[in-house]
């Protein structure tokens, strides 16, 4: 009988080359798709210099914004830490990378912008005093 630790490497793996074939596709497949969501974004970020990506994936975003504004101070969440390996295979330590869910998140700087490329699609607020 498999262990839980048996499936969680089963997952992991899996979940890794996801993140491979999510990089791949969006990187040679899709090539224009994060040019113009940053093009879409700089109108907005143009002023910002804290800026907080929610779901950064493999910093394919993240990547362009630093060509647009080299200098910014940029955080990227994700709750895949294979994605966040790719991010920083991509991004070296031009950005600060967290891995965690956004409904968890525990960051102590503050931020002028968030923005998410559709990595978040709702949020549920679990509040139940309400």
């Amino acid at each position: 009988m498999a262990s839980s630790a048996d499936f969680d490497e089963v997952f992991m793996n899996i979940h890794a080359d996801i993140a491979n074939y999510y990089d791949l596709l969006f990187q040679y497949i899709y090539t224009d798709y994060h040019d113009e969501v940053v093009k879409s974004l700089f109108p907005i970020i143009r002023d910002s210099n804290n800026i907080l990506e929610i779901g950064v994936g493999t910093g394919l975003v993240a990547e362009r914004v630093l060509k647009l504004k080299p200098n910014c101070n940029l955080t990227g969440i994700d709750i895949s830490k294979q994605m966040l390996n790719l991010a920083k295979k991509r991004l070296g330590n031009k950005v600060k990378l967290v891995e965690s869910d956004v409904l968890n998140i525990q960051l102590e700087e503050s931020f002028d912008l968030a923005y998410s490329n559709s990595a978040v699609w709702l949020f549920l607020d679990t509040n139940t005093d309400n």
